[in-house]
C-alpha cells in the first residue's frame, strides 16, 4: 500500500496561555474613547516605504473579546492606488518604566482576514528610544486565515540606560486584503519573578498502536528568574501522564520546544483528549501551566493513512461543511490515481480546517460510493447509489486543527473514483469556518470542470436521500483516507432493531424482506463487496412482504441498504446457488 505521513497540525494558539501572574502595571488602555478618530495619545508612525497609513479608529464593537469600544483597524475599499501601502505602526503614549527592565505586554484581539495574501505582515513592536529603533516582540505574516478572539502576551527586554518605552502595532503591505483588526484591554507591566507557560502543543492526532508518535511542547519563561527545574509533560483524560522530559536552564522570554515521543498500545485504541503541562516548585501563575486539550484518535496497527492534498488554499465558508448556513450538504470526487490504493477497507477520514470558536457536538453523516464520473458539473450523484459509514456528532475546535472522523464500520473500497457525500446539521450560523485545499485556480488536473457539489438550506435539515440538485463547487477539500487491510465489516445497526426480517440468508434465487406497518421501507439497494451497485428498487409499499430477485447474480457476500421512515438500515447478506 502507497502511504504517506499523516499531517501534524499545531492545537495551540499563543493566546492560549493568556493567564499570567501580574506584576506592577505600568500603562493600561480599554479604548474608551468616542467612536470615530484615534485617541490624541495615539499617533500613526509610517515609513518612507508607505504610500500613506491604514484606517486606524475606534469603533463601536468589541469583538476582540473586551467591552465597547475597542481599537480597530479597517480594511480600506478605495481605489487600489488610494491603498496604504509598505510599513506604518500605530504608536501608544511614553510608558515610564520607572527603573523596570523586564515587561510583560498582554492585549486581546480578534483578526478577520480576507481571501487574499500580498506578503502582508503584522506584529507588535516596541521602542525603546522614541522610534529610533525597534524590538521585534511579535510578527507573523497576514496570510488568508483569521486570528482567534483571546488574550495574547508577549516579553521585552528593555536596554539599561532606558527610562521610558513606547508599543506598536505594525501592518506591512496593502490593507486592502484585511478585513478587520481588533484590539483592546492593553496591559503593560513589569513581569512576576516566576512564571513558565506552556505556549504550543502540537502533534499528530491519529497515532498508530506500536508505533511512535511524536509531541512538540514548546516552553515560554514569563518570569524575571531563569529556571533550571521544571518537567514537561503530556497528559490524558484521566490526568495520566503519558510522556515526560526535564526542561533545560530557561531565561526570561525565551521559548524553548521539546519533542515528546508516545508508543500507543492496543489498549490505547480509541479516542483521548491530551494536554500538555510544565511544573516546577515554584511558579507565580499555575493556571497558565497547562495546554487546552485535543482529540486524538488511535488507531489500530493494521490501518495506514492515504493523504491527498491537493492544494493549500483555506477557503471559508464552503464544503464540506459550511457553517455559514444552518443545514448543508455536499459531495465531491477523489479520483482514483489520487488513492492510489485497490480492495482495501476505509475506517475513517480526515480534513483540515479552521474555526473561530469551539463549536461542540455537530450532528454529521458521511456517505461513500464509487464512480465512473470525474465531476459533479451535471448534478449530485444518486443517493442511492451510496453507502452510510458515519452518523454521529462531531466536535470542531477552536483554531487551525486536524478533524478526524471514524467511521461507524468499514467501507469496502474497490479501487474506483471515490465520491464523500457529506450532510451536516446545527442550529446556529457559525462564521468562519474554513478549510484547507484546492480551488478553481489551482485545479490544472481538471480544466476547471467542478468535482464538487453543495446544497445549502436555511428551511431545516435536509434530506441526504431526497436532496435539491444544489450547485457546481470548484473546491476540493484536502482529506487523509484511513484503510484497513481486512475483509469488509459490515455496517451497523441491523435492520432487527427496526423490526425488519430478511430471509432467507443464505439466499438462492429470491430474497425477502418484511417490515412492521410503522416502518416505510422507501428504497432498496445491493451492493457487492467492492461497494458497486447491483439492484436498486423501490418497493410496493402496499405489500406486506417484499422481494429482490439475486437468482442472476455470482455468489458472494453482499451489503443490503435499506432505506426507510426509521433511518437507514444495513446487512450483509450471502448469495449461494
Amino acid at each position: 500500500m502507497k502511504t504517506t505521513k499523516t499531517p501534524i497540525f499545531t492545537f495551540l494558539l499563543i493566546c492560549s496561555f493568556c493567564l499570567f501572574a501580574h506584576g506592577q502595571v505600568l500603562f493600561t488602555e480599554d479604548f474608551d474613547y468616542s467612536p470615530g478618530e484615534l485617541p490624541s495619545d495615539w499617533t500613526i508612525v509610517a515609513d518612507e516605504s508607505a504610500d500613506s497609513a491604514p484606517n486606524w479608529m475606534i469603533n463601536e464593537s468589541q469583538i476582540s473579546g473586551g467591552v465597547a469600544p475597542e481599537l480597530y483597524l479597517s480594511y480600506n475599499s478605495g481605489p487600489i492606488f488610494d491603498t496604504p501601502v509598505g510599513t506604518s505602526r500605530l504608536l501608544s503614549p511614553v510608558i515610564d518604566l520607572e527603573n523596570h527592565k523586564k515587561i510583560a505586554v498582554s492585549f486581546k484581539q480578534y483578526l478577520i482576514n480576507y481571501q487574499m495574501d500580498t506578503g502582508e505582515i503584522i506584529g507588535l513592536d516596541a521602542t525603546f528610544d522614541n522610534g529610533a529603533t525597534w524590538q521585534t516582540l511579535w510578527e507573523t505574516p497576514l496570510g488568508i486565515l483569521n486570528i482567534p478572539q483571546d488574550e495574547y502576551v508577549y516579553f521585552a527586554t528593555a536596554p539599561e540606560e532606558a527610562t521610558t518605552m513606547q508599543i506598536a502595532f505594525r501592518f506591512e503591505g496593502n490593507n486592502q486584503n484585511i478585513n478587520g483588526w481588533a484590539i483592546d484591554d492593553i496591559v503593560v507591566e513589569n513581569a512576576t519573578d516566576h512564571d513558565l507557560l506552556v505556549s504550543d502543543f502540537s502533534g499528530d492526532p491519529t497515532p498508530i498502536s506500536g508505533q511512535s508518535s511524536t509531541y512538540s511542547i514548546a516552553i515560554t519563561n514569563g518570569g524575571k528568574t531563569t529556571e533550571e527545574a521544571y518537567e514537561i509533560a503530556i497528559k490524558d483524560e484521566n490526568d495520566n501522564t503519558i510522556a515526560s522530559v526535564s526542561g533545560n536552564p530557561i531565561e526570561f522570554g525565551e521559548k524553548q520546544s521539546y519533542q515528546l515521543n508516545w508508543q500507543p498500545e492496543d489498549s490505547d485504541i480509541g479516542k483521548h483528549h491530551f494536554y500538555a503541562t510544565v511544573s516546577s516548585d515554584v511558579d507565580d501563575q499555575e493556571e497558565n501551566n497547562i495546554s487546552s486539550s485535543f482529540t486524538v484518535h488511535v488507531q489500530p496497527e493494521n490501518v495506514e493513512s492515504i493523504d491527498i492534498t491537493l492544494g493549500d488554499s483555506p477557503v471559508q465558508h464552503n464544503i464540506p461543511f459550511n457553517f455559514y448556513v444552518l443545514d448543508n450538504l455536499s459531495q465531491t470526487i477523489y479520483f482514483a490515481d489520487e488513492i492510489g490504493v485497490e480492495e482495501d477497507s476505509i475506517t475513517g477520514i480526515m480534513y483540515t480546517g479552521y474555526m473561530d470558536s469551539d463549536v461542540p457536538e455537530v450532528p454529521i453523516q458521511i456517505f461513500l460510493a464509487q464512480t465512473d464520473k470525474t465531476d459533479l458539473a451535471d448534478g449530485l450523484l444518486a443517493p442511492y447509489a451510496f453507502t452510510p459509514v458515519f452518523d454521529g456528532l462531531v466536535n470542531f475546535q477552536k483554531g487551525l486543527n486536524d478533524i478526524f472522523i471514524p467511521f461507524d464500520t468499514p467501507y469496502a473500497y474497490g479501487g474506483g473514483n471515490l465520491v464523500v457525500y457529506t450532510n451536516r446539521s446545527y442550529p446556529e450560523q457559525v462564521l468562519w469556518s474554513t478549510f484547507i485545499g484546492m480551488q478553481q485556480e489551482d485545479q490544472d488536473v481538471t480544466d476547471g470542470i467542478p468535482r464538487s457539489r453543495e446544497v445549502d438550506s436555511y428551511d431545516g435539515p435536509i434530506d441526504p436521500m431526497d436532496p435539491e440538485p444544489g450547485f457546481p463547487s470548484y473546491f476540493v477539500p484536502n482529506i487523509s483516507l484511513f484503510f484497513k487491510t481486512e475483509d469488509f465489516s459490515v455496517i451497523a445497526p441491523d435492520p432487527i432493531e427496526a423490526g425488519i426480517s430478511i430471509y432467507p440468508n443464505p439466499a438462492t434465487d429470491i430474497l425477502r424482506f418484511h417490515s412492521p406497518e410503522n416502518v416505510k421501507i422507501k428504497s432498496v439497494a445491493l451492493y457487492d463487496i467492492s461497494g458497486r451497485s447491483v439492484r436498486n428498487e423501490h418497493p410496493n409499499r402496499q405489500l406486506s412482504i417484499q422481494t429482490l430477485e439475486v437468482g442472476e447474480l455470482e455468489n458472494g457476500v453482499y451489503l443490503l441498504q435499506l432505506d426507510t421512515s426509521k433511518g437507514m438500515f444495513s446487512k450483509k447478506v450471502i448469495v449461494a446457488h
